[in-house]
């Protein structure tokens, strides 16, 4: 009889967020994953950009301490042997999940039924607005207790692997195991410490884009500059900046970092031409 399998990791900073974005969109595809079956995946919530625009929105304002938990991905499965009715399942799944953490905490979800067994990923973040103003707690929904895992790996077979006719999984704390789709086993160090500088990177582009596309405006060294300093701007910007990115997008005519900055070189070389301080 096939096992329902749920799975937790916490997420503790953006570039986690983003990270797990770009895996589930298939931004960044796994060596694992077939590409010729991608159109079969299933993807709400947009790319790692618009995954980051939704969070910034959803977080503008709540206080960030340094251990804070600022999301919680999901995969939910089940065992190879399961024979049933998958796509029923994995709704089922989504649904419990979103009864756990609140529909509008949820950033991003993704079927891939481009690896070897079909699962979900869903990303939500763990905000609890009871009180004068919301903050993260992620103990609220997954935490309190040493106990809470297992209590949840029961709900969730009671609500939804029972329905389909499978037995109870093990939580991660019961098992000793966690999903790690992020990483390969048998990878070098070496490996990997590049792939990490090269996320790192991806993460600060996009950030740089997020503010590029509110300022579309500026000049070439201040857009040199965000290149740099986008985690730090990012962080001041206000709710109402993102609804406008795509706007600012349009009317620039690109749809990339590296398009942006070539046009504005053009438009500052243009500008210098013609004896005008840009």
């Amino acid at each position: 009889m096939a096992f329902a399998i749920m799975r937790m990791a916490k997420i503790k900073d953006t570039r986690g967020v983003v990270m797990a974005a770009q895996h589930n969109s298939r931004e960044r595809q796994p060596l694992n994953a077939d590409p010729e079956k991608k159109p079969e995946n299933l993807v709400m919530g947009g790319n790692s950009g618009d995954v980051l625009g939704k969070f910034e929105r959803l977080t503008y304002g709540v206080p960030k301490r340094k251990n804070s938990v600022v999301a919680v991905e999901m995969v939910m499965t089940a065992s190879p042997e399961f024979d049933g009715d998958w796509d029923g399942y994995l709704k089922a799944s989504q649904e419990w999940a979103k009864e756990l953490f609140g529909e509008k905490n949820l950033l991003h979800s993704a079927v891939h039924k481009d690896e070897k067994t079909p699962h979900l990923h869903l990303l939500f973040t763990p905000l609890l607005s009871a009180g004068s103003s919301p903050r993260f707690n992620a103990s609220y929904y997954i935490g309190g207790h040493r106990n809470r895992m297992a209590e949840l790996q029961t709900d969730f077979f009671e609500k939804v692997g029972k329905r389909f006719g499978m037995e109870r999984g093990h939580s991660a704390e019961e098992s000793r195991t966690r999903h790690s789709h992020h990483t390969l086993k048998g990878r070098s160090d070496e490996l990997d410490q590049r792939e990490e500088k090269v996320m790192e990177k991806e993460t600060k582009l996009k950030e740089a884009e997020a503010l590029i596309k509110k300022n579309f405006g500026l000049t070439l060294k201040e857009l040199e500059a965000l290149k740099e300093l986008g985690d730090r701007f990012l962080r001041k910007m206000k709710p109402a900046d993102f609804e406008l990115q795509a706007k600012y997008m349009r009317q620039a005519g690109v749809d990339n970092l590296e398009a942006l900055f070539e046009k504005k070189r053009l438009e500052n070389a243009r500008t210098q031409t013609q004896g005008i301080k840009p």
